[in-house]
């Protein structure tokens, strides 16, 4: 998105600024990057409406570890500084899940920092993982 000018209602303008989802790098998530995921998806989640003992139980299962990294694209949305502020997952169906001929892909989660909602992220993250999904996810075997 190119900068506009906004007109704040006088005869001063001032630049909008771009909004988040247009000066983010989505990139492949790495070891290095599993704490911070993790941490959004807790974030993620708290915002979802399930009693309190569900998301304390039902956490671990969304958490992410590194043997993760080998079945599934993990895909981030990091900001300039580095911060991890959404988290787009997939891996291969598996094709007796499939119709016949055809192959196809999971989305395995899609995390967004809640503070970020409503920022064009989740939509960024799925254009990538749609992508992906086409040129870079292995069958399982």
């Amino acid at each position: 998105m190119k900068n506009a000018t906004v007109s704040t209602g006088s005869n001063r303008q001032r630049q909008a600024s771009p909004r988040l989802a247009d000066v983010v790098t989505i990139r492949n998530a790495g070891a290095e990057d599993l704490c911070r995921i993790n941490e959004l998806i807790a974030a993620a989640m708290d915002t979802w409406q399930l009693s309190d003992r569900v998301k304390r139980i039902s956490l671990p299962l969304y958490r992410y570890q590194a043997d993760d990294l080998e079945h599934l694209q993990i895909s981030v949305a990091a900001t300039g500084a580095g911060e991890i502020v959404g988290v787009a997952a997939i891996e291969a169906a598996d094709p007796g899940e499939c119709p016949a001929g055809l192959e196809g892909a999971l989305l395995h989660g899609l995390y967004i920092d809640p503070r970020r909602h409503r920022s064009g992220l989740g939509t960024r993250l799925l254009e990538r993982v749609e992508a992906v999904s086409y040129t870079h996810l292995t069958l399982p075997t």
